[in-house]
């Protein structure tokens, strides 16, 4: 848990600084991710414009063909959004060993997308070391928004990491997101 906390204060640090970096990195991003940058990047197939659900409900200039400044400030809010994925993975990631085990405790279909409200949280022990965590919890508002927060690694995918090998680093608190 100690290793958390620090990892936490180094994203909050990359956190600020994605916020100066972005604007300017989406100058660069109009054609696709470029080769270099990759710390500002997700990790996924989504573009610098974002993935399918953010294009249709989170984008300042909701949906897809924009040119110029409205698509340059749709891939820089893409990267508010998500930032610094690729650091969150490559530096601050959670790689597994073949003898980690990793605990579950709690409804694991619990998600905003699904409708599941509650707690999911797993453990991963290496020996006797808890070595990485996740907390996952959904609080339903309204039929439509919900209370979101996720701490710890994205261990969801356990025991088959999807970034390289790793876990991305998370802490992310929503209270007030899209339930559905």
């Amino acid at each position: 848990m100690g290793k958390w906390f620090l990892y936490l204060a180094i994203y909050i640090v990359a956190w600020v600084l994605n916020w100066f970096i972005a604007p300017v990195y989406s100058l660069f991003t109009a054609q696709g991710w470029p080769s270099w940058g990759s710390w500002l990047q997700t990790p996924d197939n989504n573009t610098p414009y974002g993935d399918e659900q953010f294009m249709r409900e989170g984008a300042p200039f909701v949906g897809i063909g924009y040119r110029g400044i409205k698509a340059w400030a749709n891939r820089t809010a893409w990267l508010y959004r998500n930032p610094m994925c690729g650091f969150a993975i490559d530096v601050l990631g959670f790689e597994p060993d073949i003898m980690d085990r990793c605990y579950s405790v709690g409804n694991p279909l619990v998600g905003d997308k699904r409708k599941v409200e509650g707690l999911f949280s797993q453990s991963v022990i290496r020996g006797l070391d808890e070595v990485a965590f996740q907390h996952y919890y959904v609080h339903k508002w309204t039929e439509t928004k919900c209370f979101r927060a996720r701490i710890g690694w994205k261990l969801s995918s356990w025991p088959n990491p999807k970034n390289g090998g790793k876990y991305q680093f998370v802490c992310a608190v929503t209270v007030w997101k899209s339930y559905g």
